[in-house]
Formats: structure tokens, C-alpha cells, sequence
């Protein structure tokens, strides 16, 4: 099986930046949830890596669960025949879905998603 890590893959230390954060627990979850986030995704060359999470460790905080931050985690798309969510994604289409199940094989839990994309700048998320 083909190792999926792009930090190993890339030869980035992960602990030496993620152990530059404060940690939270599960317990801290209670207080901020997770389905009410807003998510802004860049791209960048992975050598910029290291400076982007040393520059946001004291802006963010990073999960801990008995001593790992790295969760492996699969996800599984659905969609139609004829790929018609991942068309209206790739073509930028507004009022679109997204549905997801995703496992977390460190606890052997796993969500269902249903994602709604509106215009409005926050997406609609039902567990």
C-alpha cells in the first residue's frame, strides 16, 4: 500500500511545529464545535510549510489526544453516475452539495457529512 503522508513523503518534521502549539483536549471541543468553522484553503509549495505553521502558533491551538496531534483519517466521496456534484464543484457552481464519510482510524470513529454550498461565504454542514 502506497503511503499517502505528504510529511513523510516530503521529510517535513511534523513534531517540531506542531509541538510549538498550545494543545487543547476533547473536553475544549464542548466550547468551539467544529461544524462552525470558516475554512480558507491556499496553495503552496510544501517547502514553505515549516514557516507558514511556525508564523500562526500563537494565533491557534492543536488538538491532543493522549500525546498525538497527527490523526489519520480516510475520507469517502459520494456522488452521482454521472459525477454531477464534483462537476458543479469544479465548476464553481454556488447551491451545491457535498456528502462524506469520513473514518478516523487512530479512534475508530466515523462521521457522516452532508455539506451544503450557498452563496453566502459559510457552507451549511449537517452530521
Amino acid at each position: 500500500m502506497k503511503d499517502n503522508n505528504i510529511f513523510k513523503r516530503n521529510n517535513v518534521e511534523t513534531h517540531k511545529y506542531t509541538s510549538l502549539y498550545r494543545k487543547h483536549g476533547l473536553n475544549d471541543l464542548k466550547k468551539a464545535s467544529l461544524m462552525d468553522r470558516i475554512d480558507s484553503k491556499f496553495v503552496a509549495d510544501i517547502s514553505v510549510l515549516g514557516c507558514i505553521l511556525e508564523a500562526c502558533k500563537n494565533d491557534y491551538t492543536i488538538l491532543d489526544i493522549q500525546d498525538t496531534s497527527i490523526f489519520k483519517y480516510e475520507n469517502t466521496y459520494y456522488d452521482t453516475l454521472n459525477y454531477d456534484l464534483y462537476r458543479m464543484h469544479h465548476n464553481g457552481k454556488l447551491n451545491r452539495y457535498k456528502i462524506r464519510q469520513r473514518h478516523y482510524s487512530d479512534t475508530d470513529q466515523t462521521y457522516f457529512e452532508i455539506k451544503k454550498k450557498t452563496n453566502k461565504k459559510k457552507p451549511i454542514r449537517q452530521e
